[in-house]
């Protein structure tokens, strides 16, 4: 139940569920979120301001906080997905929401801060309530991802409260943008045939370059539960290591802010080898302490040889 890490100069997006209680539709306005964040150990400070409407909320440059807009339907409930950019490393704290109404009424809706005795019975309580709300969106056909739109769709029964969450200094971010594999679900080999693949990845961030890049390989998650023991479990990881290897680039590989680099992996045809997800660990030399992974399944089937 701990929140994930986030890193500075990143966007992190929110999903706020709101209620309408009126007989009437209403029109939210300059809907954002209410942010604070601070160096570690320190007591956290109000970063957002007031903006005109349409801006973003930019007040000592450590949070930007993205305004936008959307409808609640009569006595209904909606979400709204809300964007924030941390700008420095520290504590994050997401108090609540400010938005408008009626085009002057300024509203605040601030979460409430929960008692660790609430917290640990949320948890043990959290499977039950997953289960019973996919079913219940499933029954109202809510079951489908937010709308690429700012307007809101009915919701759901979570309650919010207070969130806290550290931010780390910027970190490169790899995505991969290319595959050669990319028009076939599947790698088709014969036993004893081997194929490279080419996967190129591009470093997202502005600021950092990616470096000390480790590639490994694991089993495809879902052969890993159909594992009945931990034995099946290793000869798969053992599969898998025999069969992908990485065709490795220059020593002290640097990919440096918004460059890319084409990863060569070579598959060898096994019998009993299903694929694999190609695992990439990397971090930055400003930031030691952290990294990231980045991975990539590749399917793989094998005809034998007659």
């Amino acid at each position: 139940d701990t929140p994930p890490l986030l890193a500075s100069h990143e966007d992190v997006y929110f999903v706020a569920t709101l209620s309408n209680p009126f007989p009437f539709g209403l029109q939210l306005n300059e809907v954002a979120i209410i942010a604070t964040i601070a160096p570690p150990g320190d007591a956290a400070e109000d970063s957002t301001s007031e903006c005109s409407p349409g801006t973003h909320i930019d007040g000592d440059n450590k949070v930007v906080v993205e305004q936008t807009q959307c409808f609640i339907p009569a006595g209904a409930q909606g979400q709204v997905l809300l964007k924030i950019t941390p700008k420095a490393s520290g504590q994050l704290m997401v108090k609540g929401i400010r938005l408008s109404l009626f085009q002057h009424l300024s509203v605040l809706c601030i979460l409430a801060q929960e008692q660790e005795s609430d917290a640990k019975q949320r948890i043990r309580e959290r499977p039950l309530k997953q289960r019973l709300e996919i079913e219940r969106n499933s029954l109202l056909g809510l079951d489908k991802p937010l709308p690429g739109s700012p307007s809101a769709r009915l919701s759901t029964m979570n309650a919010g409260y207070l969130l806290s969450t550290t931010v780390v200094p910027p970190l490169p971010r790899l995505s991969v943008i290319e595959s050669s594999q990319a028009r076939e679900e599947s790698l088709s080999l014969y036993e004893g045939e081997s194929r490279i693949i080419k996967l190129v990845v591009a470093n997202g961030s502005s600021i950092v370059a990616a470096e000390r890049l480790l590639v490994a390989f694991e089993p495809l998650s879902d052969d890993r539960r159909s594992a009945d023991d931990p034995k099946a479990d290793l000869r798969m990881c053992d599969l898998v290591d025999s069969a992908f290897s990485y065709l490795y680039g220059p020593d002290g590989l640097n990919i440096g802010p918004q460059k890319s680099y084409s990863l060569q992996v070579r598959v060898a045809g096994l019998a009993g080898l299903k694929g694999g997800e190609v695992v990439v660990r990397y971090g930055s030399s400003t930031v030691p302490e952290w990294s990231r992974e980045l991975r990539w399944p590749v399917s793989v089937s094998v005809a034998r040889l007659i």
